[in-house]
């Protein structure tokens, strides 16, 4: 296990999401833990990906619907499988950076993801995911990357890369994962693929 990302201010919300269509209900029955009233958050995923949540801790792949607290916020992220990219949210999030939605009303949210095309001859793909429950920015030097924004690029095969993250207000950086490691600025040779977790 590894302790990567951003942290965040996020209420959390008691469910889950898996695979599966439908909606699960609360270990306390569905009236959640204070309770509150609900509204029903549904999730769509279009293309290879999944959408997160790590307070509390779901994933949801294809279509999903939970009934959530309507005093809660729930914080999401878009993590595309491999080969693929991360487009954009529509409905009740917006452009293609992590999503803070708030559950006063009933809310339909939308991730779409598409192929990425592989890199040309001599190139290797590196690509940036934000997977904590917070938000802000990561960059590398040279100027490739810029995420949210620009998450993934193709360089020449044996760039050395440094790469440095900056948390938005109310976030702090707690780390990276993946070809990164550690809590400071990255530098790497980007001998084949690269793919860094924030």
């Amino acid at each position: 296990m590894r302790a990567t990302g951003w942290a965040g201010v996020v209420v959390a919300l008691a469910v889950g999401c898996g695979k599966t269509t439908g909606s699960q209900t609360p270990a306390d029955g569905g009236t959640g833990s204070s309770g509150a009233s609900q509204h029903t958050l549904h999730m769509r995923v279009t293309g290879n990906g999944q959408v997160t949540s790590t307070s509390p801790s779901f994933s949801c792949r294809g279509d999903c619907q939970q009934s959530v607290d309507a005093t809660a916020t729930v914080h999401l992220s878009a993590v595309a499988d491999s080969g693929w990219k991360f487009d954009g949210w529509q409905g009740a999030c917006s452009g293609a950076g992590n999503c803070d939605v708030a559950m006063n009303a009933d809310r339909d949210v939308t991730a779409s993801f598409s192929t990425v095309a592989p890199p040309p001859a001599g190139s290797v793909r590196v690509t940036v995911t934000f997977v904590g429950n917070g938000s802000g920015r990561a960059m590398s030097s040279p100027a490739a990357i810029d995420c949210p924004g620009v998450c993934s690029a193709a360089v020449t095969k044996g760039t050395l890369l440094s790469f440095s993250a900056q948390p938005d207000a109310n976030s702090s950086f707690t780390g990276w994962g993946g070809d990164c490691h550690g809590n400071g600025s990255c530098g790497i040779t980007a001998n084949s693929d690269v793919a860094i977790f924030v």
